[in-house]
């Protein structure tokens, strides 16, 4: 795609975003949430009924869908020469915060060592009806040799952007993060 802009005249933006989320405005979410990963994430948490310390730490944007495509649309009227961009949100959560909203709508997770959670996720893995669900986690096998290192992504070029267009990334605190699990437990996602 870049070869294409550089030296074949293609006029393009190269768009990655970033979790996809429930609109700011009204917090509804998208039609196929089934295929959302973060979402297939916090539900085999749900299913194994824990979290381990250490992932409580993590840190999530939400990025929500309303304010992607306003940023969009901004950044495909930049100079052509402006071709990579990564609109996604740039306040983040932590995951015991995310968790904090699934306790406010009664649906609370034991956190517990990281050695208790592997096991239950090794137990998990070994029922076949269980494992798709719980398959969001295998790349978080705790009892790997492997360390398990969180790439930091950062979109400062596009924030700085999208600040000379007048657009800033809402605040996803709290009170977002509560419309967001009340809309996806509506729809019964979490329930096993």
């Amino acid at each position: 795609m870049l070869d294409a802009i550089a030296h074949h005249g293609l006029n393009a933006k190269i768009m990655r975003v970033g979790n996809l989320s429930a609109r700011q405005k009204d917090g509804e979410f998208q039609i196929n949430f089934n295929t959302n990963n973060f979402l297939a994430l916090l539900r085999a948490y749900v299913v194994i009924g824990m979290v381990p310390y250490e992932a409580l730490n993590h840190v999530f944007e939400f990025s929500p869908i309303d304010e992607v495509a306003r940023a969009i649309l901004l950044l495909s009227t930049t100079p052509k020469q402006c071709t990579v961009f990564h609109p996604y949100n740039v306040h983040r959560q932590y995951l015991a915060d995310i968790l904090n909203g699934f306790a406010a709508a009664g649906i609370t997770l034991r956190r517990v060592e990281k050695e208790e959670f592997q096991q239950a996720l090794d137990h998990m893995m070994e029922n076949p009806e269980l494992i798709t669900l719980v398959r969001p986690l295998m790349a978080y096998n705790l009892s790997s040799t492997h360390d398990m290192r969180w790439i930091e992504a950062e979109n400062n070029y596009t924030t700085q952007v999208l600040y000379r267009y007048g657009f800033q990334w809402p605040l996803t605190a709290s009170d977002y993060v509560s419309r967001f699990v009340d809309t996806i437990i509506g729809f019964d996602y979490f329930t096993v």
